[in-house]
């Protein structure tokens, strides 16, 4: 989306400009110049072809960026593994599961930048996501990861360290899961899964 949308905004300004300078050295007597109005002409049928493949290309993405966003939401996370009412592991299965939190959440940033960097109206909620909540969580991660690996560490601080980090996914995920509910995004609720397998087994 970024992409297509830099692309179209700088295709509209040269275009302008080709326009502008077609006008005038084209329709002014005292400085008229062909070769210039040709040059601007040729300038102008290119931009147009730009704007209109920039602007399929940009509505293609905007249509796909949706989809990843819901595919890293649906990755793997510490909840996935750990029940709420038994959250104490050992170091190697909190690294292994903060591991796997901090690749979640980072494709999780990545798609919701681009979204937000894309989009022509900016989302002060996502925004507002991103920076108190997201950016935040991944330090939490990394502040962890921290301690697990600092050797002769209480097991009790980690047990400690590791049900804030269980809690703040939690809370995290709801803010996303209300952000993308907001924008109309289809997610499993939405598709009724299980009512489409209860029909596929009385079927």
């Amino acid at each position: 989306m970024k992409y297509n949308k830099v692309v179209l905004v700088w295709s509209i300004i040269i275009g302008i400009v080709s326009l502008t300078s077609y006008s005038i050295f084209g329709y002014v007597p005292c400085i008229d110049n062909p070769y210039i109005k040709d040059i601007s002409l040729a300038v102008l049928g290119s931009v147009v072809i730009v704007i209109v493949t920039s602007i399929i290309g940009y509505q293609l993405e905007k249509r796909k960026t949706p989809e990843r966003i819901i595919h890293a939401y649906c990755l793997p996370s510490i909840a996935d593994f750990v029940l709420e009412e038994d959250k104490k592991l050992d170091h190697r299965a909190s690294i292994r599961l903060t591991n796997i939190s901090y690749n979640r959440n980072s494709i999780l940033y990545r798609e919701l930048k681009e979204y937000y960097q894309g989009s022509f109206l900016k989302d002060e909620k996502l925004q507002n996501l991103i920076n108190e909540k997201i950016i935040p969580y991944a330090e939490k991660v990394k502040n962890f990861q921290v301690i697990v690996a600092t050797p002769n560490n209480e097991s009790n601080n980690i047990t400690k360290k590791f049900n804030d980090l269980w809690n703040s996914e939690q809370e995290l995920d709801k803010h996303i899961d209300e952000w993308m509910k907001n924008k109309g995004f289809l997610l499993g609720k939405e598709f009724n899964i299980e009512d489409n397998q209860k029909e596929q087994e009385n079927g």
